[in-house]
């Protein structure tokens, strides 16, 4: 028969990490705003390609939202890289309704906010 005699601690704080402000996740929900009020534009492009590629970046913007709920669970660089594709993503829809002869939604320029 064995016994417990002691435990062994091991204790480690880890190391700090940046989390995201409360302006980058603003900026991200400003930018999916834009982007959902404006959904059924991007849905009904003439061209069927970018038709497909809207939607594929649509989705991947949604995908975003989750990020931008509180409280703030994600990394300040993670926060800049979702700002950049969500930046991106705006700019390649509005590329989309230019070239489909419909007026482009509001760009939003976070490195200005």
């Amino acid at each position: 028969m064995w016994a417990i005699v002691g435990f062994d601690l091991i204790w480690s704080n880890g190391k700090a990490v940046a989390s995201a402000t409360k302006r980058q996740i603003q900026e991200l929900r400003s930018i999916l705003d834009i982007v959902f009020d404006d959904v059924y534009q991007f849905m009904n492009l003439k061209n069927d390609e970018n038709r497909e590629e809207a939607i594929h970046i649509v989705r991947e913007l949604e995908g975003m939202k989750i990020f931008s709920n509180e409280p703030i669970c994600i990394t300040k660089e993670k926060a800049n890289t979702l700002l950049e594709y969500a930046n991106w993503g705006i700019r390649q829809l509005n590329h989309f309704l230019e070239v489909d002869g419909r007026p482009s939604v509001p760009f939003y320029n976070w490195l200005e906010a």
